[in-house]
């Protein structure tokens, strides 16, 4: 839609969204200038080996042992190898492996999220994400598939935008109002 001109017939100065989440109570709006909500991209690993019966581990190439490398080496880059002074997370959130645990299983799929409010910090995690898991998985005689999907970018609210929302959340009658219970509190 923004391709197709909606932002520019009528022309349009700001735009304003709002996320509902759970914490903070009932009735109650936050309105914060700056950083709000870190850019939130997905990283996917499959990794390939060759399984086997647990009896004989040294016939097998193990692919949990090299995922289980792979999120102690991914969970280090946020750590260390971004200046502290600039926000950034990277979790594994998801590790999936076999079906049965006396079977070395021939794949290991995990995926991984990247929060960050920085383009410069965005593009090292996303790149060094990457390279890290092909190196470790192919340090232990393993072969791997990664993709990338890029989320939305971080949410940096105006100043002068995010007090003119305050202001107005302020002023209006909410439903909540009328049992008492309407607030807005204003991050500063």
């Amino acid at each position: 839609m923004i391709e197709q001109g909606v932002l520019e017939d009528p022309l349009v100065d700001a735009a304003f969204g709002l996320h509902l989440g759970g914490r903070l109570p009932v009735g109650m709006d936050m309105v914060q200038p700056g950083p709000v909500s870190a850019a939130g991209d997905t990283f996917r690993l499959e990794i390939r080996g060759e399984g086997g019966h647990a009896t004989f581990p040294h016939l097998t190439v193990d692919t949990v042992l090299v995922a289980a490398q792979v999120v102690v080496a991914l969970h280090t880059l946020a750590g260390r190898e971004v200046d502290p002074q600039r926000a950034a997370g990277l979790t594994v959130g998801m590790l999936h492996a076999g079906r049965a645990p006396n079977v070395i299983p021939n794949t290991a799929h995990l995926e991984s999220t990247i929060r960050s409010f920085d383009p410069v910090v965005r593009d090292l995690l996303t790149r060094r994400q990457e390279e890290v898991s092909r190196q470790t998985v192919q340090t232990m005689r393993e072969d791997c598939a990664c993709r990338t999907e890029l989320g939305y970018p971080p949410v940096v609210n105006d100043p002068a935008m995010a007090e003119l929302a305050a202001a107005t959340a302020r002023g209006c009658e909410s439903p909540w109002e009328r049992v008492g219970a309407s607030r807005v509190e204003t991050a500063w």
